[in-house]
């Protein structure tokens, strides 16, 4: 399963490995084997970081507490280690702030889709599925949708191709 899970949060750094691979400078000799230049998956998460601490900023600039509020976010001990480690939760959080920003610009269902790809980042926010669906009652079955089809759309080819591994 872990071998899934990795392969699933990698297919959104290909480009950045790429384009890293083109312009970094060279490995050091034992690390030639994985390429000829320097690339870390790292990078990708902390792009993610980056652009969290960036969207809180531009959204709260007429907030008397931006910068203190920016910097609890981007100095959270849950926060700056995983980045540092190479966990996938600083993507996750900037899906969701960038949902909290849409649903905050009345754009319910861009806030349910981009809160359906911080589901697809990280399955822990799965159990929030039915609260959301409950506080849209409206239109249920189309937040719901948005909810679930980036989860289905990147978790697909993996159970299809070994649903025991992958389950």
């Amino acid at each position: 399963c872990h071998r899934f899970r990795q392969a699933r949060d990698t297919k959104l750094s290909v480009p950045l490995e790429a384009a890293c691979r083109a312009v970094l400078w060279e490995a050091p000799p034992p690390a030639r084997e994985m390429g000829a230049r320097f690339y870390d998956q790292r990078l990708v998460i902390l792009l993610f970081f980056v652009a969290l601490a960036a969207l809180l900023w531009r959204h709260l600039r007429n907030h008397p507490h931006r910068t203190a509020i920016v910097a609890l976010v981007a100095l959270n001990p849950w926060v700056g280690p995983f980045v540092v480690e190479g966990r996938n939760d600083a993507p996750m959080l900037f899906w969701v702030a960038a949902a909290w920003v849409a649903y905050d610009r009345q754009k319910p269902r861009w806030g349910d889709l981009l809160l359906g790809l911080a589901i697809a980042t990280k399955t822990l926010l799965l159990p929030i599925v039915p609260f959301v669906v409950m506080a849209r009652r409206r239109d249920a079955a189309l937040c719901a949708a948005l909810l679930l089809i980036p989860l289905a759309a990147t978790s697909a080819p993996y159970l299809l191709r070994d649903a025991p591994a992958f389950l």
